[in-house]
């Protein structure tokens, strides 16, 4: 590696870290602990909601240089995944799906599906209790 891209990776990992901590202190540290006001996701799952925010805009939109912002902001996502996944409690994969036997469309308080099973640890939403990996034609769906 020359030294060119060696101090290049250093520059922007720095310009990276700053964007980090003056967001957090403008939000509050919000993405690593939620106020959930209105959202009741855990800070893992609303990072990963606001990571597919910003693939869906580059998908969109593309990159260039009015939406350059938008690789800072995913990166930046990113990291802070990487943060919230070394809490322990964050590190389970949810599939979010419904395993209901009647269909999530139907469901209602008195149904005894996992939708309604109440998670022993805080609350979460009926579509991202863990279900069952299924696979279909031969690949994870």
């Amino acid at each position: 590696m020359t030294k060119t891209t060696r101090n290049n990776i250093k520059w922007t990992c720095n310009e990276i870290r700053d964007l980090l901590v003056e967001k957090n202190k403008d939000y509050g540290d919000s993405a690593l602990d939620p106020d959930n006001i209105f959202s009741k996701l855990d800070s893992a799952q609303a990072i990963c909601a606001r990571i597919d925010d910003k693939l869906s805009r580059i998908k969109n939109v593309g990159l260039d240089e009015k939406t350059e912002d938008t690789l800072d902001d995913l990166i930046g996502y990113l990291i802070l995944l990487k943060i919230a996944r070394s809490n322990a409690t964050a590190r389970a994969t949810v599939y979010t799906a419904c395993n209901c036997k009647h269909g999530c469309s139907i469901c209602s308080d008195t149904c005894d599906c996992v939708c309604n099973v109440e998670l022993s640890e805080g609350y979460a939403p009926p579509w991202s209790h863990e279900v069952e990996k299924v696979t279909v034609f031969g690949r994870d769906a």
